[in-house]
């Protein structure tokens, strides 16, 4: 009895452990491989819905576009109809009641007439302002020389188009206009096409006609103020956040905004957006909030439209924008539980007869774990076992077939991306331009495995693209050869890149009529060309060729184009690099010059010393140690006012240099005098951030000044004492003279001198 119970508890201690290895041996690795497929998948769709908003973005900004340049095509065209121009050449008498003035407004009617629900009115405006013929009569005769589009075509003389304006009885228009000539080409008149904003939010309403609810598409003009709004019109007009004072007096004053209302009244106040929007330009997919009147964020894309400084936001809310990802998420989390379920019911109901298959099965799940999505396990049952193994084969089926794709493109990109790398490092430390340039055309032909690479270089006149470096021989020849291409030539790729700034493809070239066939190159079949850009310059384009039909994808494009913009900045490193060079040496040569002939030290603002060379240390008789972090006050001699120091300040703080003559006083107390320049170094904004003091030694100039003054004094004195001695007519009134004015020049007491007369007579008559 007591050994049939032992025999069950162990029967059933051995199904136990058995039944949790087999568990663990098959939900273990289902489960990791499922989350991997959950997260690559949410990975797969996000990116997805990322791209698709973008697209969508472009996509409306692209329509607007369109309409922009037909638009604007039209007025061109427009302007120069015969019909107006007969009527502006009449004069002024004359117009009222004539048969062109008759035919000018016909035709503005018919004009009119092509789009009568945007279209408020076509007119003709003479150069003063002044309307003199309008399809809403009651506009006539009024001036609209102060509304932004005159002002815009007046000056451009080309076809214009406004934002979103107000106009002075408060509704809102957007205007096209443009010059019409004369039949001497001068300019005659203006015509004037004055639209319904409304177009704007038509436009973007059909680009969402196949949208989920809740997107929404806004246009916002060069001030971020919202033009079009699909899904919040209410706040059309509206700044996404109080604009400065300078930027709103600008917008009030181009119309964008009304005057005579703060400027928090028209915004929405959304900074996030805001700053988003600032930052657009390299990341244009955010999610943030875009309107105040609905809870929860949205997600979106912004795209700048070509034809005016104008964005394009695309947004849908962030929760519906992901319920695809949330789908597919618990679709797949259910799977797995549904998977893990069966396992375990399997496992509890079989245990004994299908040790085996599990075996089998185990091992097929840890093969397909270790990343073998191509095992597949054998199935030679159709019970509850089997199923299970059909289930797994199944699941194994999908995610080998989500996941295939996907990793051949992030393979083919990341291999892409990491020869780009290679290009790069392999050529960030050439330094000589033309080496670096052939450098790149090498390698970039060897990796991508192209027929051939080349780049052209914009000229200085910015006119021109001449070759600077090709891969192999073809390529060494056409650059000896000087070969170039004008930069408006209409049957030129690499042309057509550079005037375009973007990448431009030809998939098949004996389809292309404006290709340009190379004897050089014959077995070209596709050709992809891409500009060199540099701080938002063009500086050249790289073209790559291949030898086979369709070769290059928009991925392509965009790898190139990430070359081609590192090439750009190499190329400007290399030339920094080597102007830096040259500029060091002359600079360290004209240091060590400057140094051996003058007195040199730097103070920071405030005076205090940073900086003495050898000779300031020689002529002070002050160490190094005890000249840092003083003033020059411990070199004043206090032979100068202090009108003379704060003009010194005055001048040099103002950003000015000061120049005079200073005594100063050495440690030892001698003195000696320094012809100095005190010059400041100043920031971005003009303010001092140094102070540089020239000086040079004239202590031994000045002595002998010194003693020149000294002794022209004493022969001046000498002059003066002879005048006044020959002025006299008695020798003792010389005498006089000689003694006084000889004690006063030499600081000593009053002096006199008294004659003997006897004495002076008794020596007359001995010699007598």
């Amino acid at each position: 009895m007591n050994s049939g119970k032992n025999t069950s508890s162990k029967r059933s201690s051995l199904q136990t452990r058995f039944l949790v290895l087999l568990l663990a041996t098959s939900l273990i690795p289902l489960i990791l491989v499922s989350i991997r497929d959950i997260l690559q998948t949410q990975t797969a769709l996000t990116n997805a819905a990322k791209v698709s908003l973008l697209a969508s973005a472009g996509q409306t900004a692209t329509s607007l576009d369109t309409f922009v340049k037909n638009t604007l095509d039209s007025v061109r065209v427009e302007a120069q109809f015969k019909i107006f121009i007969d009527y502006l050449a009449l004069p002024t008498s004359q117009k009222t009641g004539s048969s062109q003035e008759a035919n000018a407004k016909d035709l503005l009617a018919r004009l009119r007439n092509k789009d009568t629900v945007n279209i408020i009115s076509y007119a003709i405006v003479e150069s003063s302002g002044k309307i003199l013929l309008d399809t809403v009569s009651e506009n006539i005769g009024k001036s609209e020389m102060g509304d932004e589009y005159f002002k815009k075509v007046t000056q451009s003389q080309l076809p214009i188009v406004t934002a979103v304006t107000y106009a002075t009885d408060g509704t809102s228009n957007i205007h096209f206009a443009s010059v019409i000539r004369n039949e001497n080409g001068d300019f005659a008149g203006i015509l004037r096409i004055e639209y319904n904003p409304s177009i704007l939010q038509q436009i973007g309403a059909q680009n969402l006609q196949s949208a989920v609810v809740g997107t929404d598409v806004i246009l916002l003009d060069e001030y971020n103020i919202r033009m079009a709004d699909i899904a919040n019109p209410d706040l059309i007009q509206k700044s996404i956040i109080p604009l400065p004072t300078d930027k709103f007096d600008k917008a009030v004053q181009a119309g964008h905004l009304l005057s005579g209302m703060p400027a928090e009244q028209q915004s929405s106040n959304l900074p996030d957006l805001e700053l988003a929007l600032t930052n657009s330009n390299t990341e244009p997919f955010f999610t943030t909030d875009i309107s105040p009147n609905k809870s929860g964020t949205d997600t979106v894309a912004v795209a700048n439209m070509q034809t005016q400084p104008w964005k394009v936001i695309y947004s849908q809310p962030t929760d519906v924008l992901l319920s695809e990802v949330q789908r597919q998420t618990y679709t797949n989390a259910f799977i797995v539980f549904a998977v893990a379920i069966a396992l375990i019911f399997i496992a509890l109901f079989s245990t004994r007869w299908f040790t085996a298959p599990i075996i089998q099965l185990t091992k097929t799940a840890n093969t397909v774990a270790q990343g073998n999505l191509n095992e597949r396990s054998n199935i030679t049952s159709s019970d509850e076992l089997g199923t299970l193994a059909s289930a797994f084969n199944d699941m194994t089926g999908r995610l080998q077939e989500t996941l295939g794709t996907l990793e051949i493109r992030v393979e083919e990109r990341t291999q892409a991306l990491a020869t780009v790398a290679d290009i790069g490092t392999a050529t960030s430390t050439i330094m000589d331009v033309d080496k670096l340039l052939y450098a790149v055309v090498e390698l970039s032909k060897e990796r991508f495995n192209l027929y051939h690479s080349h780049i052209y270089l914009l000229d200085d006149t910015g006119e021109n693209l001449v070759l600077a470096a090709g891969a192999g021989e073809p390529g060494r020849v056409m650059v000896s050869e000087g070969r170039s291409i004008s930069l408006s030539r209409e049957q030129s790729l690499v042309a057509r890149a550079a005037r375009e700034r973007r990448g431009v493809t030809i998939n098949d070239v004996t389809q292309a009529p404006d290709f340009l066939p190379n004897p050089l190159l014959p077995e070209t079949r596709s050709e992809l060309a891409v500009p060199m850009i540099v701080g938002n310059k063009v500086i050249g384009v790289f073209d790559i060729q291949s030898d086979q039909i369709g070769r290059f994808t928009e991925s392509d494009v965009n790898i190139q184009t990430t070359l081609a913009a590192q090439i750009g900045v190499s190329m400007q490193n290399a030339k920094q690099v080597q102007r830096s060079i040259t500029l060091a040496a002359e600079l360290s040569g004209f240091q060590n010059a400057v140094s051996e002939a003058a007195i040199i030290a730097t103070t920071d603002v405030s005076g205090k010393i940073d900086m003495v060379n050898q000779k300031l240390i020689d002529i002070s008789k002050y160490s190094r140690e005890e000249l840092i972090g003083q003033d020059h006050r411990m070199l004043n001699s206090g032979y100068h006012p202090k009108e003379f120091i704060r003009d010194l300040w005055v001048t040099i703080a103002n950003g000015r240099v000061w120049r005079n003559e200073i005594k100063n006083k050495a440690k030892d107390g001698s003195f000696y005098w320094v012809d100095t320049t005190i010059a400041p170094i100043l920031n971005e904004q003009g303010k001092p951030v140094k102070y540089v003091a020239i000086r040079f030694d004239i202590t031994q100039r000045k002595e002998f000044e010194l003693e020149a003054t000294k002794r022209a004094a004493h022969v001046q004195a000498l002059d003066n004492i002879t005048q006044k001695i020959q002025s006299a007519t008695k020798i003792e009134t010389a005498l006089q003279i000689a003694a006084r004015e000889l004690g006063h020049a030499l600081g000593m007491k009053p002096t006199s001198v008294s004659i003997d007369q006897e004495a002076l007579s008794g020596e007359r008559k001995a010699d007598s």
